[in-house]
């Protein structure tokens, strides 16, 4: 599938062995004493399975997601995702098919308050619908810019791999705009595993802001290691090298975000936004939606009322950066205002008018 080709800048420090190494994927998934020679955990994830048992809501109950419920209601149709144990006790990663959002519950809560649903009813769900359209490569467009009723952008941050320290000012302006208008505002953050063992203090400051409300994150998916798999013409490849394994690349970070804490989302961001169309099946297979972008900051795109906004702040973006600190400034009259807003990517999601999250190459 046609790419842009990403800058080797941003990439430089991982070639310099400055970073933190890259991770035994199969060790670090099923050895808690590998996790933890890595980084420290708050939490202990064992057994982690990928599973797609499909159910109804029989009573309303609500999953743990990031600082708030997940409400499921009567009649929801959900997706158990994965089946793990979380210290010790028996639990489930469930999306649910309306909302496309996750929660965590306790894996008795589904005998309690649900039923199997037939795929009938699974067929007809937000949920299926784009897993399927992102499947089959059917559809290739971006994300719609007209779903959202008032002018709006969405933000999506990479983490990638990095050497430098990171740069804090854009989530600061953000900060800054939700206190100005009394809401935090929601914020798509995709951090590599890399990322986040080589700067575990930035990324322990990017969790503190969310769970005091500072920010709303909602957490992709950028793999464990981002791998960047140079061909013999000097050419990055990333998950579409042989070497590459996306399923463990994907669970290794979804361990590692639980054991921080973190509720996992269904989004995934492909490393350097390279992907095949049998890398989307199997994303699918994995429940899991990749999201694109219209407006990638350092290839120099402007930023307009409906983009998806692509930016790093792992200090490798510095122009990115700026831009998109400027454009915030001159919109700061309509944030306040509540006549612009910045919403979190599942607000774009409308399989129906088969608008999609891959970005159009």
């Amino acid at each position: 599938m046609p790419c842009v080709q990403a800058s080797k800048k941003r990439y430089s420090g991982a070639q310099s062995g400055l970073l933190a190494p890259c991770v035994d994927l199969e060790a670090f998934c099923s050895d808690i004493g590998v996790r933890r020679k890595y980084l420290p955990t708050t939490s202990t994830v064992s057994n982690y399975r990928v599973t797609s048992d499909r159910f109804s809501v029989t009573c309303p109950f609500a999953a743990w997601g990031n600082g708030h419920p997940e409400h499921f209601a009567p009649n929801d149709i959900f997706v158990a995702t994965r089946t793990f144990e979380y210290d010790g006790i028996p639990s489930r990663l469930l999306a649910n098919a309306r909302t496309c959002n996750c929660g965590i519950v306790d894996a008795d809560v589904l005998q309690r308050n649900s039923r199997i649903a037939s795929d009938t009813e699974f067929v007809n769900t937000r949920l299926y619908k784009t897993l399927t359209a992102c499947r089959t490569g059917e559809a290739r467009e971006v994300i719609d810019s007209q779903v959202a009723e008032r002018e709006s952008i969405c933000i999506v941050v990479d983490m990638c791999q990095s050497s430098v320290t990171w740069d804090p000012s854009i989530f600061l302006r953000l900060i800054s705009i939700g206190k100005d208008s009394g809401t935090p505002v929601r914020i798509t953050i995709a951090p590599a595993g890399r990322w986040i063992i080589g700067h575990f203090g930035a990324f322990g400051q990017l969790v503190a802001w969310h769970k005091t409300r500072m920010l709303d994150i909602e957490w992709a998916n950028h793999t464990m290691n981002h791998p960047l798999n140079t061909d013999k013409n000097g050419i990055m490849q990333f998950l579409c090298s042989q070497e590459s394994d996306l399923t463990t690349e994907a669970l290794a970070l979804e361990i590692l975000l639980l054991e921080q804490g973190i509720c996992p989302s269904l989004w995934f961001r492909f490393p350097g936004n390279r992907y095949t169309i049998p890398l989307l099946s199997q994303l699918s297979r994995l429940s899991l939606i990749p999201l694109g972008i219209t407006s990638w900051l350092e290839r120099g795109d402007d930023i307009k009322f409906g983009s998806t906004v692509l930016v790093h702040a792992n200090g490798n973006d510095e122009a990115g950066a700026k831009k998109l600190d400027e454009f915030l400034l001159e919109k700061a009259r309509l944030l306040r205002e509540g006549t612009m807003h910045i919403c979190g990517t599942h607000r774009r999601l409308d399989i129906h008018n088969h608008h999609t999250l891959l970005d159009d190459q």
